[in-house]
C-alpha cells in the first residue's frame, strides 16, 4: 500500500507570533487590525484603518503544506497562487514607495497594477519588479530559480544582473549565477494551478522532486542509473499517487514497492 501523508493545514503566522489554522473550518476570522474571510482555498482580508498603525504593514507568514494549494488576495488586489511547499511573507497594507512580498516555493501571481509603487518578490535567488502583470515564480530548488512571464513585463535583478523579460519568456538563475533567457510552454509550466503537472522527456530524477511535495512521500531509487531514465506524461493529484505510479511503471518498464513507508522504485 502506498503510504499516506500525514495531514497538515494551511497556517497563518501572524507578526506578532499568533498562529491561525486556516484549513480549519472557520469562515471569518476577526483580528485587532483585520477582517479575514477564509473561503475553502482562498484568503481576502479588510482593514480596520488606523493612522500610523504600525501593526497593519509588519510581515506575516502564510505557509502552504506539502500536498494542498492555497491562494491569497493581497490589500491592493494582488492575487497570489501558492503551490504546495510555499511560503509566503506579506503585509496586510503595504507602506512606502513599492509594495513588497518574500517568496520561497513557487506561486503565479497576478499583480495590480499602480504606476506609482512597484510591486518587488524577494526570493532567495533576486527580486523581481514589475508594475503590473501576471507570472509564474519557482524558487523550491536552493540550486535554481525559474521565472517565466504570461504578460505584462519584468524585471529580475540580482546582485550584478538586470534581465529584461517579455510575455513568453522565461530566466532560469542558478547558483553559479549564470542567466539563461529562453521560450516557455504554459501548459507545462502553469498546469499545477488545476492541480496537474506535465512531465515532457523529464529524467525520473526531475519526477522525484516532485513526488514529496505533492503527495508527502519519501521515494528512493534502488537502481544505479534508473534516475537518469526519461519520462513523457502527466501526473494529476486530483486522482491516487497509484495511479501514476501504474502509468510510470508501464511507460519506463520499472518496478515499484513500499518498505518503511518509503517509496521504492527498480
Amino acid at each position: 500500500m502506498i503510504p499516506q501523508p500525514v495531514a497538515k493545514t494551511v497556517a497563518l503566522q501572524l507578526a506578532n507570533g499568533q498562529r491561525l489554522n486556516l484549513s480549519a473550518a472557520t469562515d471569518k476570522i476577526v483580528l485587532a487590525d483585520a477582517r479575514l474571510q477564509n473561503a475553502g482555498k482562498a484568503l481576502s482580508y479588510t482593514l480596520k484603518e488606523e493612522e500610523n498603525n504600525t501593526a497593519l504593514t509588519a510581515m506575516n507568514s502564510l505557509q502552504v503544506p506539502i500536498g494542498k494549494d492555497y491562494r491569497i488576495t493581497l490589500s491592493d488586489g494582488t492575487v497570489v497562487g501558492m503551490n504546495a511547499a510555499t511560503t509566503l511573507q506579506f503585509p496586510f497594507k503595504f507602506s512606502g514607495s513599492t509594495r513588497e512580498i518574500c517568496i520561497q516555493g513557487e506561486a503565479y501571481l497576478e499583480v495590480a497594477k499602480d504606476a506609482r509603487r512597484p510591486f518587488v518578490v524577494h526570493t532567495q535567488h533576486g527580486t523581481v519588479q514589475v508594475l503590473g502583470t501576471a507570472f509564474n515564480i519557482n524558487d523550491y530548488d536552493p540550486a535554481a530559480m525559474k521565472l517565466s512571464l504570461v504578460n505584462g513585463a519584468v524585471c529580475f535583478k540580482t546582485k550584478d544582473k538586470d534581465v529584461a523579460l517579455k510575455p513568453g519568456q522565461q530566466v532560469v538563475y542558478d547558483d553559479q549565477q549564470h542567466i539563461r533567457l529562453q521560450a516557455f510552454d504554459e501548459q507545462e509550466v502553469l498546469s499545477w494551478r488545476q492541480g496537474k503537472y506535465y512531465f515532457y522527456d523529464a529524467s525520473l530524477q526531475e519526477i522525484l522532486e516532485v513526488l514529496p511535495r505533492w503527495y508527502g512521500v519519501q521515494v528512493m531509487i534502488d537502481r544505479p542509473g534508473l534516475g537518469e531514465e526519461r519520462f513523457t506524461g502527466m501526473m494529476d493529484r486530483n486522482k491516487p499517487l497509484e495511479a501514476f505510479l501504474q502509468a510510470l511503471a508501464t511507460t519506463m518498464k520499472i518496478n515499484y514497492y513500499v518498505h518503511k513507508d518509503i517509496l521504492h522504485l527498480q
